[in-house]
């Protein structure tokens, strides 16, 4: 018998409290309602038409979307666009929608934990403290010492491979060099360069770096692996799965990992 979508979206906050969500983050339930029974779920990375159609086609009265289909005030709905299109869908076909974004990002277990444990972090701290009145504090980013130093362009190779990620981009003052304190910032780690520079990190694994940016962590002495948005965050969709399946065992409610969240790039 198919169970209550609150009863799903409960056992998600209990994993990634809305309350760890940076400010005016758009996170939550975005689309439909919780008010009623659902017998499937689908776990992505990003709401695209083509995982609004897998959704449909699955049959699934949920999705968990780590990034927000609604992330700036809509001007019209207009289904001759693609928002408008992929909000069609999932009204026409009765789907909701919920967000838990950063509260993912800054959880136990959530998506920069997965990224220390690919980089080979141990001990993996906050990069940067958000929530001081949990115990432990908790905070955006990981930050730790490998288990020995390693080469910058060894590092670089072995998370481009354990991410599966098409290609990663390095700037360091010496590329040669080897690094033993690691921070890592899952999606856009632009604004965290100050921080993993005041922590003392040797280089900071992220993705989204700009040309700017780039150059600023050079003359500073950091640097950064980019392993690019979608490869740093990838793992979001099985995540998100397997800390359901876990907290809903044994209950009549199917969990899917989105197979049509794909990388937007081509490499050539």
């Amino acid at each position: 018998m198919p169970i209550s979508c609150q009863h799903v979206l409960s056992c998600l906050r209990d994993f990634a409290p809305p309350r760890l969500a940076l400010d005016r983050d758009p996170t939550g339930l975005q689309v439909g309602t919780a008010d009623k029974k659902i017998a499937r779920v689908l776990t992505t990375l990003d709401l695209t038409l083509e995982v609004a159609e897998e959704a449909r086609d699955l049959g699934a009265g949920l999705i968990i979307s780590h990034h927000a289909v609604i992330y700036r005030p809509l001007k019209d709905l207009r289904t001759d666009r693609i928002r408008g299109r992929i909000l069609e869908t999932l009204i026409k076909h009765d789907i909701a929608v919920y967000v838990p974004h950063t509260a993912l990002d800054i959880t136990e277990g959530g998506l920069n934990d997965h990224l220390a444990q690919v980089v080979g972090i141990e001990a993996a701290d906050v990069l940067e403290e958000t929530d001081r009145t949990a115990e432990p504090p908790r905070g955006i980013g990981r930050i730790g010492r490998l288990a020995a130093p390693v080469a910058l362009r060894a590092l670089a190779a072995r998370v481009k491979e354990r991410l599966g990620a098409p290609g990663v981009r390095l700037t360091a003052p010496d590329l040669d060099a080897d690094v033993h304190k690691i921070a890592v910032l899952c999606g856009d780690g632009r604004r965290y360069i100050d921080a993993a520079i005041f922590r003392g990190a040797d280089a900071l694994v992220t993705g989204d770096i700009d040309h700017h940016s780039a150059l600023d962590a050079r003359a500073r002495g950091l640097a950064l692996v980019d392993v690019g948005h979608w490869a740093s965050e990838r793992a979001a969709g099985e995540i998100l799965a397997n800390a359901l399946r876990e907290r809903l065992e044994g209950r009549d409610v199917e969990i899917v990992a989105s197979q049509r969240s794909t990388q937007p790039f081509t490499f050539v």
